[in-house]
């Protein structure tokens, strides 16, 4: 807000005299530039955030349903807490509040694993590259300005902000181990501080892909994508993206283009990714949600199925084996037991899939991990017969239509 006494800025502005009136429409955002960013700062110190948190749980009381009356998180255990306290001393509410803060936790782990490589990623390849935003964007990243009083220009801003989110997240799954917090509301004020963090990693995860893919920016002039199951052209070989990174999927829709094989192959995502597919191509093609997953897994649609990481069923590896499918890992928090030939020629990865029939490999290196997706494809589809039998295409029918 501006203080008494300050002068509205004088930059490009419009005036209104009445009589006895006079009123001007100047440029606020420029008198926001003015001010420091110290000024907005909330506070990066938990001491200070938890002092509103418990004003606010003062008010707003958590209420426990325990999903179990189990406590399996030590080597005392496993302690019956139903009417009694386990051998640290813990008690059921005490137990909910902490396993409230370790989902919490978990959850913007995630998603602050998730904007890390993007980060580096942006980092490694425009390492002072000036941050892109739309021009209708005055505040660009208001959760963590607002926290931190940092407003990023260059890609190494981003690092500054992510190394203060990793350090907290570090300090919140301490507290919950066995002889550390102990109070409720100190558990939920720290699950209500990872939310937090979780909505500042979200933020910088967009703000680092829409400038390394220039994926689009609050235009109103976008592409429209099609969805569904029925939308995929089952004739084409097909590679299927599952996920919640577009890093693999956007080195795939490249390669394609690159090899001119853009209108010979479906590139289709499902979940997160397949939304992140759609910003960046319009070719590129929506199955559906997680809720879809088995369904078009079971369809044997699919050629090469790719993960990079979260909304990944557990089973998708076996599912895919059972199909005849070749799955393609592509990151460290899912690799799935696969032989990492991130290191192997790519011509080799290619003669190992389609000679040796291996069911999947781990290709960390999102260059060389394009030809392992599409060659098999472009390479195997040709002459590979009919495909699987698809055991439930009666029953897909209606889903189809959908």
């Amino acid at each position: 807000m501006m203080a008494y006494g300050d002068s509205m800025p004088r930059a490009s502005k419009d005036i209104i005299n009445v009589k006895g009136f006079h009123l001007e429409f100047g440029e606020i955002d420029e008198y926001l530039k003015r001010k420091s960013c110290e000024s907005k700062r909330v506070s990066v110190d938990y001491d200070e955030l938890r002092k509103w948190d418990l004003n606010l749980l003062s008010y707003f009381k958590p209420f426990y349903a325990p999903l179990c009356d189990l406590c399996c998180m030590c080597t005392y255990g496993k302690c019956d807490l139903l009417g009694k306290k386990g051998a640290c001393g813990i008690n059921l509410e005490k137990q909910q509040a902490r396993e409230a803060l370790s989902t919490a936790v978990i959850g913007a782990s995630a998603h602050a694993a998730h904007a890390r490589h993007l980060v580096d990623t942006l980092i490694e390849k425009k390492p002072t590259s000036e941050l892109h935003y739309d021009s209708s964007i005055d505040i660009k990243t208001p959760i963590s300005t607002t926290v931190t009083g940092i407003e990023p220009e260059t890609p190494e801003d981003l690092d500054r902000i992510m190394t203060y989110i990793e350090r907290e997240l570090t300090n919140l799954i301490a507290s919950v181990h066995t002889g550390q917090e102990a109070e409720v509301t100190d558990f939920e004020s720290k699950a209500l501080h990872a939310g937090m963090l979780d909505t500042m990693a979200l933020e910088l995860a967009d703000i680092a892909q829409i400038n390394q893919y220039g994926l689009p920016t609050g235009k109103a002039d976008t592409h429209m994508l099609e969805i569904g199951m029925d939308v995929i052209d089952s004739t084409k070989p097909v590679i299927l993206c599952i996920g919640h990174n577009i890093a693999p999927s956007a080195e795939i829709i490249d390669y394609a283009e690159d090899i001119g094989a853009e209108e010979e192959i479906e590139i289709c995502g499902l979940c997160c990714t397949a939304m992140e597919m759609g910003r960046y191509s319009k070719s590129s093609k929506i199955v559906g949600p997680i809720s879809r997953q088995l369904t078009f897994l079971r369809s044997g649609i699919p050629d090469v199925v790719v993960l990079d990481e979260q909304c990944i069923r557990s089973d998708v590896y076996e599912v895919c084996g059972e199909m005849g499918m070749v799955v393609i890992a592509t990151g460290d928090k899912c690799s799935m037991g696969l032989e990492d030939m991130s290191e192997e020629n790519p011509y080799r990865i290619i003669n190992r899939i389609l000679q040796e029939k291996i069911p999947g490999v781990l290709i960390k290196d999102g260059k060389k991990g394009c030809h392992g997706r599409c060659e098999p494809c472009t390479s195997a589809y040709p002459w590979q017969g009919p495909r699987n039998i698809r055991p439930f295409q009666g029953e897909l029918c209606e889903v189809l239509a959908l």
